[in-house]
């Protein structure tokens, strides 16, 4: 995602899940327009259907618990973004699974205009739960490194919190 955004050319980055079996040039389109319209300069996908395990159980709880603000966002995991291009250069990409809700929190961190879009339904294959737990991890030390470098919390609660949220998964 970091080589995309640094090597597009165009003002504006859509980014989507390769693994969408119901792709349509409407996801890009609705995805776009709060950005080419000047409302957003960073959209958050989200879409008819419940809501992943790990959404659910990791990174909806602790936003909720270290940045609050942002406990209304219905996926925040959501693979589908979009933004202006140079606003992505102001911030560093997670490795793995925290991208997501990292680029959310920096965002907002940066006082960026953020929304969410709804983008209609999205067919694709939901993780076995056994793969879950590096996902759960990752996302869980994204949300809880920033919790920490905001003061939102000490940093001996944050791995004590981490071990008792990845351990619920």
């Amino acid at each position: 995602m970091r080589d995309g955004a640094y090597l597009a050319s165009g003002d504006v980055v859509v980014f989507l899940d390769v693994d969408i079996k119901n792709m349509t040039p409407e996801f890009v389109e609705k995805l776009a327009e709060p950005v080419i319209k000047g409302e957003a300069e960073f959209v958050k996908g989200c879409f008819e259907r419940a809501a992943g395990r790990v959404t659910e159980l990791v990174a909806k709880p602790l936003l909720k618990m270290f940045y609050p603000e942002l406990a209304g966002f219905k996926q925040p995991l959501s693979g589908e973004i979009a933004g202006l291009r140079k606003v992505f250069y102001e911030v560093e990409f997670e490795e793995g699974w925290g991208v997501d809700v990292g680029l959310l929190i920096d965002f907002y961190r940066l006082g960026k205009r953020i929304v969410e879009v709804d983008i209609g339904f999205k067919d694709h294959e939901m993780k076995p739960l056994k793969s879950l737990t590096d996902m759960a991890h990752q996302v869980a030390d994204a949300i809880l490194r920033r919790a920490v470098m905001d003061g939102r919390v000490d940093r001996q609660v944050a791995e004590e919190r981490l071990r008792a949220v990845v351990g619920r998964v």
